[in-house]
């Protein structure tokens, strides 16, 4: 069994020639302590800094002592590190494959529990399959595709897995969010699912006693993901706006929003479609995003995942900000996004700013570009604007700080034009 799961993860213990000469001698090695009292060991200074040095030297002191005689004492005192002060990406991920290697798989998702970041979703979903809980795996691995896509392996994964069921995906177990009824004790009727992303599922519903379509957004994991419903739903309702999805209802306990249907769809749709009808003018559906965007920025929070299948039409054509899921104020730390709409600051792991959403926007422009290219006729106007916006809030220097300056500059460009 362990065998089986150590080549499932792409494990294994490196030959003895692969070890380097400090590993080999390092026990015999003396140092002497901090506080210039007795000398203590190689080991000793190594496992010390496990528990008390930075990242990069508890990385390093890891790889010395992983596969000699102190390995289990290291991971260990890599435990006491989780719970006294956390760990960083690297340092977890190192450990957690240590553990899956000494057939500790336990440990192992101990370790992992509660990460966001993509690799590590990916190695839990790992562990989750080598358990034999599928639905779960597959979860975890929407969770990682959904901040970001690119993840090496987590798609490849995640259609092997999917195929693997050979059943339809409503008759997964419940970590994967199941299409139902509706939900018990409420006037909900859920017709169809319209959606699904790593933390939740979104399904078009319709409210029996008030007759009028919903939009029912299920989280997976209710339990872990209660702060986070909460925090979207609030700050949605703080930046309530004609272009701002509106929130009908949020129930924690059962880790469910209820907002607007967009019957228009999304501007994803409409971009695949080459749709003119919600594209032309270009300024009818960018200007609103725009503002809604710089409303979120003016309250002291970033969106964080502004990408076009975010950005919704409403009955009455009007575009509609949506999905403020990994929304936090600025300089927060992010918690992942969409590759593609990251700026270059948020891929080098900077806080969140209002900067990114700009930036994001840029992107989503240059999408517009690109589909009006497929349109036909194309007012000058629209293809004038879609290419500024694309331009400068793309740009790494002199992008706008805000959407609030990006909104003056768009506004000077159609006024210019």
């Amino acid at each position: 069994m362990l065998g089986w799961v150590q080549r499932r993860l792409g494990l294994g213990r490196p030959a003895a020639a692969e070890r380097s000469p400090a590993r080999r001698e390092g026990n015999e090695a003396r140092h002497a302590t901090p506080t210039g009292g007795a000398p203590e060991s190689a080991e000793a200074t190594r496992l010390r800094s496990l528990v008390e040095g930075d990242d990069a030297l508890a990385l390093a002191a890891l790889g010395e002592l992983a596969t000699t005689l102190a390995e289990r004492r290291a991971l260990a005192a890599v435990r006491e590190r989780a719970r006294a002060r956390g760990l960083g990406l690297e340092l977890a991920l190192r450990a957690a494959r240590l553990h899956v290697a000494r057939g500790e798989p336990e440990r192992a998702a101990e370790l992992l529990h509660g990460r966001d970041e993509p690799a590590a979703l990916v190695l839990a979903s790992d562990l989750r399959a080598a358990a034999g809980d599928t639905a779960g795996a597959i979860a975890l691995l929407e969770r990682a595709l959904a901040r970001d896509v690119d993840e090496p392996g987590a798609l490849a994964r995640h259609t092997r897995l999917v195929a693997a069921t050979r059943a339809p995906r409503a008759t997964l177990d419940a970590g994967a969010t199941l299409l139902r009824a509706g939900p018990a004790d409420t006037s909900l009727r859920i017709v169809r699912e319209a959606g699904r992303g790593g933390a939740a599922t979104v399904y078009e519903a319709v409210d029996e006693v008030l007759g009028r379509r919903v939009a029912l957004k299920t989280y997976h994991r209710p339990a872990d993901d209660r702060a986070q419903l909460l925090a979207e739903a609030r700050l949605a309702v703080r930046l309530a706006g004609p272009n701002v999805v509106r929130i009908w209802d949020a129930d924690p306990e059962r880790g469910t929003i209820t907002c607007e249907w967009a019957e228009g769809g999304s501007l994803r749709d409409a971009l695949a479609a080459c749709d003119p009808a919600r594209l032309l003018p270009s300024a009818a559906w960018l200007l609103p995003v725009v503002d809604a965007l710089a409303t979120c920025h003016a309250a002291g929070f970033v969106h964080g995942d502004v990408k076009p299948g975010n950005i919704l039409f409403g009955a009455s054509s009007a575009p509609l900000l949506a999905d403020f899921g990994l929304a936090g104020r600025a300089g927060e730390p992010a918690r992942g996004g969409t590759r593609r709409y990251l700026s270059p600051e948020r891929l080098a792991g900077g806080p969140l700013a209002p900067a990114d959403d700009v930036f994001a926007l840029g992107r989503v422009a240059e999408d517009a570009a690109r589909a009006l290219a497929g349109v036909g006729e194309v007012d000058g106007a629209s293809r004038r604007l879609v290419e500024r916006a694309a331009a400068r809030a793309s740009a790494v220097a002199g992008r706008p700080a805000d959407a609030g300056a990006l909104a003056r500059d768009l506004r000077a460009e159609l006024a210019g034009g």
